[in-house]
């Protein structure tokens, strides 16, 4: 009676476990298929990362020394990737997008898009790097935070244009 007892609670624990271990296997899975892509672009552009960061779907990396940014995001089955020169821009600001909606009389602000504004020398928008959109994946993983980590790394690493000085 012992062994069927053993029996039966190896299988109650295996039907508990074993979808969770799947489900964790399958997100691991899904990150080193981002780094892979991440590392083969770097890789392509001979970068020399020297700051890497991931979260979520998103890596992004700064090579300092030829000062690039590059970012890669899993959207959907695709990937998208994107690679920012930093030289030809005298500024990064951090723009998001709220909604506020009313859920049982209580207000509250639903983050719709995170977007890294990257401003070329004289004004000009010249680029946008969504790293957050509502619409393509609704988890978020400290999505601010990372944003405002990143659009200061940037800030930091931005050069102006010969013959400009920054002033403090």
């Amino acid at each position: 009676m012992n062994t069927d007892m053993l029996i039966v609670n190896i299988i109650v624990i295996s039907l508990v476990f074993v979808p969770y271990l799947i489900l964790i296997l399958i997100g691991q899975k899904e990150t080193r298929k981002i780094s892979k892509r991440f590392q083969q672009e770097a890789k392509n552009h001979q970068l020399n990362i020297s700051e890497m960061e991931s979260w979520n779907l998103n890596y992004i990396g700064i090579d300092t020394s030829s000062q690039k940014l590059l970012f890669t995001q899993r959207r959907d089955t695709e990937f998208f990737v994107d690679l920012i020169d930093l030289k030809s821009f005298q500024e990064v600001k951090l723009v998001t997008q709220f909604e506020e909606i009313v859920n049982n009389k209580v207000k509250e602000d639903i983050l719709l898009k995170i977007n890294l504004e990257f401003v070329g020398h004289y004004n000009h928008i010249n680029h946008n790097l969504c790293l957050y959109d509502y619409d393509l994946n609704r988890d978020q993983d400290y999505e601010m935070k990372h944003a405002e980590k990143w659009a200061k790394r940037v800030s930091d690493s931005l050069s102006m244009p010969v013959g400009f000085k920054r002033v403090a």
